[in-house]
């Protein structure tokens, strides 16, 4: 791999220094052209941007993209007083929440990572220092390498500007909620060459419930040079940090006791979620849930001629979670015929850390000429991408069983049970009986154990008391050769490319024991096992080359028809080193369309997108009933990668500046999400929805500026989520295997799978008023929100309490800029 990296590397800068030696330097009085991986464009309405890098990685047209690409700017999320990144981020069709860990639901697949400005990323964002949310639908977000079928987000950060501006911003509101932000942008030269963004802000707030809160440090700097040879230098730092004092708790799953029959042998039946339990922390005062990252970016772009510019970036980062006692949340809870009806949580509070180091070199270089006598307009873009992830994540309980603290608590008793009652007779609706008895102690590192009693490594595969030890390191090499072409006069513009992907696992787990497998390895093979020397270790090389192509016609003045086929490779970073290391393993792999129009009107003040998908995802991890070993007769159920789940839907986004004074917008998704493959073990699942996806999802938004007010506008958001499947899809299903024909078949089944959180939609109203100015050129603003106005109770797609109704009150002095 190092030799392939070395190879693009020399390649790259061969072909650098041939354009060097046919590019001209520009004369003082030549005007200096930026290199076409910028995007300069600001939004003509304040929300929706029109220019993308995101999907292309240049400089694009959303309009004349071949798929589908949505984006919401900073003054969204100002406007509405959108501060954290959550569950709640539902406003763009599709998309359902943006966990601060990674990861989100997009397009009926699941995702563990994000970007940043193109980059690989571990979540860890604030939006203090984020100047948009661009977010590549389907397959073809795989021209950035590790990927979700179902697409990406690209967190795009502040960028340097040389107008000198200063913003000081404070923010107070319900559930203690508050915000203070300092930024600042400007040139630090006279001739504007050097530029800089700062911006530094502190967050806080408290959940719904007793305990919760969670406190957000976000800093940011970026410094920006331009050259006169027309390139441009730029590097940026970013530091952030989450603490998370007592995390909610999903609420938990009700079923009531029923006599087992003949023709299903279940002894409950599921009937749904208990809200009430949802507002009530299940973990207590001694308990957290902390990240934190620092990262920092170098980019130099350089524009050669008309013909030639390059893109050349790196990264380093490094990602930390820290837990304590987030492992005893509400257990499920089953209503008997007589008795008592209890919540039994987790047994021993655990210690978890998770330690994540990576970075990677990214290089695009493209390639703008003309062919058939200038005729036809071309691109040709070379991009490659180096990515290495390292994983290191030791876990702890509290201690063994016995300690005098679990033993006080109850770890083995009834200290963690938790009686439950209804006051309304719901059994949906139950709420405890009495105070809850929490865990009374921190964890104290001398108490902690590993392993076994004393922290040591246990030989010979023995079972450990819960504690973990993985290191997982994913190094991948890859880039894309796309070529573009412009055709009847620009209105027929078309593309194929391929991307190549090559990925080495080098992994290992000594909590769980399988053949050490790969090159390099002390042990032959069917010898590893766990915690011994050379054994439990994956080291796999995996090669993709995948193909894609896409074209997008003008039919008539602003508006296009648009198709494309794309195929993709992804890592999933969270696939145990076991799941590597066995010989059926096989990589996730994914091929899509994307279908529809584009329309953009009345000056570019009316745009929007109204397009269909087909995607399919490869190689998803299933059970299979199996005769093992084969001509044996005997059967037994074995986890294979031979599944496969089927995504189909339609999109719509609008964008309307309907005239000086309104603007809206709207947004909208349907998903149907299935397996068409879930193993033959469970023959009962195809066709069952995938949990976690949202059917439908959108949000519509105006904004109205006040005629013959000065400085004053009103907005108005609401966003809707229909109920979404939230258990597995063989959840509460048991089946048996038939000895004649080896087949499963269904036994017993309580419907969990059936189970959904329900619907809901949420209503944001704020008033947004610039006062005088004040002397020496200050702006002022002051801004009232009501978040969730008709105080809905309702459960975010994860599981978790949503807010109830609340008010913020904001106010920011602006030096300088555009104010």
């Amino acid at each position: 791999m190092t030799k392939r990296i070395l190879t693009l590397a020399l390649v790259t800068i061969a072909l650098s220094k041939a354009v060097v030696a046919q590019t001209q330097t520009p004369s003082a009085d030549q005007v200096v052209k930026l290199a076409d991986f910028t995007v300069s464009e600001k939004s003509p309405n304040g929300y929706i941007a029109s220019e993308t890098m995101t999907g292309s990685r240049v400089n694009t047209k959303i309009i004349d993209l071949p798929y589908s690409i949505v984006n919401l700017t900073s003054e969204f999320f100002d406007d509405f007083n959108i501060q954290i990144l959550d569950e709640n981020m539902t406003y763009i069709g599709g998309l359902t929440g943006v966990g601060i860990g990674g990861s989100f639901n997009l397009r009926g697949f699941s995702a563990s990572s994000q970007l940043r400005d193109g980059f690989y990323r571990l979540g860890r964002y604030g939006l203090s220092n984020v100047d948009r949310l661009e977010v590549i639908r389907g397959p073809n977000a795989a021209i950035y390498g590790r990927s979700s079928p179902g697409g990406m987000i690209n967190m795009i950060s502040l960028q340097p500007e040389k107008q000198d501006s200063q913003t000081v911003s404070i923010s107070r509101g319900s559930y203690f909620q508050k915000k203070d932000q300092i930024k600042a942008t400007g040139s630090i030269d006279k001739d504007s060459k050097t530029y800089y963004v700062t911006s530094f802000a502190l967050t806080d707030r408290h959940f719904p419930g007793q305990f919760g809160a969670v406190h957000n440090q976000e800093y940011y700097a970026a410094i920006a040079h331009d050259f006169s040879d027309s390139s441009r230098l730029q590097f940026s730092a970013e530091y952030f940090m989450q603490i998370q004092q007592a995390p909610q708790g999903a609420v938990p799953l009700v079923s009531a006791a029923r006599t087992a029959t003949s023709d299903n042998t279940a002894t409950t039946q599921a009937l749904g979620y208990d809200l009430g339990l949802g507002k009530i922390n299940p973990y207590g005062p001694n308990s957290e849930l902390d990240r934190g990252s620092v990262t920092f970016t170098g980019v130099y772009e350089k524009q050669f001629n008309d013909i030639w510019s390059l893109r050349v970036g790196a990264y380093n980062f490094r990602a930390r979670r820290w837990d304590f006692n987030s492992n005893t949340s509400w257990g499920a809870i089953t209503i008997p015929a007589t008795g008592a009806i209890t919540s039994t949580r987790g047994s021993i509070p655990s210690r978890g850390e998770i330690q994540e180091d990576g970075g990677g070199y990214q290089q695009d270089l493209k390639a703008h000429y003309w062919l058939k006598n200038h005729t036809i307009e071309a691109n040709t873009l070379f991009t490659i991408d180096y990515n290495d992830y390292y994983r290191y994540d030791p876990t702890w309980e509290y201690g063994p069983s016995t300690d005098p603290a679990l033993v006080a608590w109850g770890a083995t008793g009834s200290g963690r049970v938790v009686s439950l009652t209804s006051a309304d007779g719901n059994p949906l609706n139950l709420i405890p009986t009495a105070p809850i008895n929490y865990f009374p102690n921190w964890y104290n590192t001398q108490n902690l154990a590993l392993f076994s009693g004393s922290g040591n490594a246990v030989t010979g595969g023995a079972s450990l008391n819960g504690g973990t030890l993985t290191r997982r390191r994913t190094t991948s090499v890859g880039g894309n050769l796309r070529q573009q072409m412009f055709l009847l006069n620009g209105k027929l513009i078309v593309y194929a490319g391929v991307r190549n992907d090559t990925v080495l696992f080098s992994q290992r787990d000594y909590t769980a024991a399988f053949d050490s497998v790969g090159f390099g390895n002390t042990l032959a093979p069917g010898t590893g096992g766990a915690n011994l020397p050379g054994g439990s270790v994956v080291r796999r090389y995996e090669h993709q080359n995948k193909p894609n192509t896409g074209f997008n016609y003008q039919i008539i003045p602003n508006l296009h028809f648009y198709g494309s086929y794309s195929t993709a490779y992804f890592v999933d970073q969270t696939s145990k080193p076991a799941v590597i290391a066995a010989s059926t393993y096989a990589p996730f792999t994914a091929k899509g369309y994307d279908y529809g129009i584009k329309g953009s009107y009345l000056n570019s003040r009316l745009n929007f997108t109204v397009g269909g998908y087909y995607a399919k995802q490869f190689n998803v991890l299933v059970t299979d009933t199996v005769e093992t070993p084969p001509g044996s007769g005997l059967f037994t159920n074995v986890t294979l990668q031979d599944g496969d789940q089927l995504v189909r839907g339609f999109e719509f986004d609008l964008s309307w500046v309907v005239n000086e004074n309104v603007i809206a917008g709207v947004s909208g998704a349907e998903v149907n999400s299935k397996y068409t493959n879930y193993g033959s073990a469970y023959p009962e699942v195809i066709g069952r929805s995938v949990n976690g996806i949202t059917p439908e999802n959108g949000s519509a938004y105006i904004k109205y500026i006040v005629p013959g007010v000065k400085g004053l506008y009103l907005n108005a958001l609401t966003t809707y989520v229909s109920s979404t499947p939230s258990q597995v899809p063989n959840t509460g299903d048991t089946t048996a295997i038939d000895k004649t024909s080896g087949k499963s078949y269904l036994t017993g089944h309580t419907d969990a799978w059936k189970i959904r959180y329900p619907s809901y939609e949420t209503w944001v109203f704020s008033a947004n008023y610039r006062l005088p100015r004040l002397n020496r050129g200050w702006d002022q603003r002051l801004s009232l929100t009501l978040n969730n106005a008709f105080n809905k109770n309702y459960v975010k797609t994860n599981g978790l309490q949503g807010d109830g109704r609340g008010i913020m009150l904001s106010y920011s002095l602006t030096h300088g800029g555009s104010h």
